[in-house]
């Protein structure tokens, strides 16, 4: 496909009915209230995008279920489809991005992940919002939504 990033981000927003200009200039897609931040990543000759979400703040009472949570859906990507799970550098809000080779994308592959990458981030949002007795059914919703990613 070997668009360049600039190419990529005005062919998603085609796909997306998004304002190419602004896309360019914000690098953010909204969907659902989750900001979706896009970052050109990688080497010259191996070119990235990243795709990253700031997820929540857990509770001071449910922060160790959280990380362990986060542990296991980081092992092996099983809960994260491909991505990682991980602190902000303050240490206090759950992050969650995704790297894709950019050689391997267009417009609407980009947007089709993007969906998928906001559906699944909603999840792990309700998860780390829950309080102890909702705590795991959205941790089960959301292993569930990695398995179809």
């Amino acid at each position: 496909m070997s668009l360049s990033y600039a190419e990529l981000l005005a062919e998603l927003a085609q796909h997306s009915g998004l304002d190419a200009p602004s896309l360019l200039a914000q690098q953010v897609v909204c969907i659902n209230a989750l900001s979706i931040f896009l970052q050109q990543s990688g080497e010259p000759d191996a070119p990235a995008v990243v795709l990253c979400a700031v997820l929540g703040k857990p509770s001071p009472q449910r922060f160790a279920q959280v990380l362990g949570t986060m542990m296991q859906a980081n092992h092996l990507w099983g809960g994260t489809g491909g991505g990682t799970l991980g602190l902000s550098p303050a240490g206090d809000e759950v992050t969650w991005c995704l790297r894709l080779a950019l050689r391997d994308l267009d417009g609407a592959m980009l947007a089709a992940l993007i969906a998928g990458f906001a559906e699944l981030g909603q999840a792990w949002v309700q998860y780390i919002a829950a309080d102890d007795g909702l705590a795991q059914q959205a941790s089960a919703q959301a292993l569930h939504l990695a398995m179809r990613a």
